[in-house]
């Protein structure tokens, strides 16, 4: 039986204007939600339903993603928090699910993250279901995240709208403020780091709608920034996960870029910095071509949430 009073959500925001969207879905939990704190990263009024559980915090403005979860962290008052961006939404009974199936494996206790699938929704109204795989209980979490296993897809995805986890997690092992881009997978990382042993809950379903709009990635990921990060974090694990990591990640800022000469680059980044797996190499080339030759960008395959 799931006590009352357990958990926080955090929102971090611009002010777009899908946020109020994005806090009816909290309000709307099976699993009643004690706080939603909208953290503000703008000076701007917020349109937000008429709700005693929420509290306006305001950062910045331009302090950035992290800082603005952190602040979340931190002046959380419930023991578990869920994050949620300002673009995206849960299913009614996401929390619920995800406190069940920790309690399924444990309890509530200790260092754990839970996550989902994501029903990912693009603006031309093609939806899938990601990521392909769960995590094997003998996989570590670098290796889900980032070796390459199939040519169309095959890596994991834990995106930052489906993460719960114990406050107090997050107060050991923060979201760091410094960091630009790749930040909740940068998070995670930190977290395995920490503790590579932490338990990840992963209810095979999808709990969340993730919206990507065209264009979506920041414009402020460069290409020698994201290889960097992967040196820095992967490298100390195995050269393949750097590699893999470039030659998919990386590759998707030279998309978004559409620049041929960096697609290139990446590719001799990935070969020089890191050992990627064959894959990985195939991936990249086809995402050069499609950057080259202005092709259309392959679509995923469609599928029902």
């Amino acid at each position: 039986m799931i006590g009352p009073d357990l958990v926080t959500a955090v929102i971090p925001t611009t002010g777009r204007d899908t946020l109020s969207r994005a806090v009816l879905t909290v309000l709307q939990q099976t699993y009643r939600v004690s706080e939603v704190l909208v953290v503000a990263d703008t000076l701007a009024n917020l349109d937000l339903p008429d709700d005693d559980r929420i509290r306006v915090i305001r950062v910045g403005p331009g302090a950035g993603g992290n800082v603005a979860r952190q602040t979340g962290v931190e002046q959380a008052r419930f023991p578990i928090v869920g994050l949620l961006d300002d673009d995206d939404e849960w299913y009614e009974e996401k929390i619920q699910t995800q406190l069940e199936a920790v309690q399924s494996t444990g309890d509530l206790e200790g260092d754990w993250i839970a996550t989902c699938r994501l029903d990912t929704r693009f603006s031309d109204d093609t939806r899938v279901v990601w990521p392909d795989a769960p995590i094997e209980k003998t996989e570590s979490l670098p290796v889900y995240l980032f070796a390459r296993k199939k040519f169309r897809g095959g890596h994991g995805l834990i995106q930052s709208s489906t993460l719960l986890f114990p406050r107090d997690l997050a107060i050991r092992v923060p979201f760091d403020a410094a960091l630009p881009f790749h930040q909740d997978i940068g998070w995670l990382m930190d977290v395995y780091g920490n503790n590579p042993s932490t338990r990840i809950v992963q209810p095979w379903m999808p709990l969340m709608v993730f919206h990507i709009a065209g264009g979506s990635l920041s414009r402020s990921i460069t290409v020698d920034g994201s290889v960097d990060w992967a040196v820095k974090h992967l490298g100390k694990i195995n050269n393949r996960l750097v590699g893999d990591f470039i030659l998919t990640q990386t590759m998707n800022v030279a998309r978004q870029h559409g620049s041929p000469r960096e697609a290139f680059r990446v590719i001799r980044l990935g070969m020089s910095r890191g050992r990627p797996s064959g894959k990985a190499l195939v991936h990249a080339a086809f995402v050069t071509a499609e950057t080259s030759f202005k092709l259309p960008r392959s679509k995923p395959r469609q599928v029902g949430a």
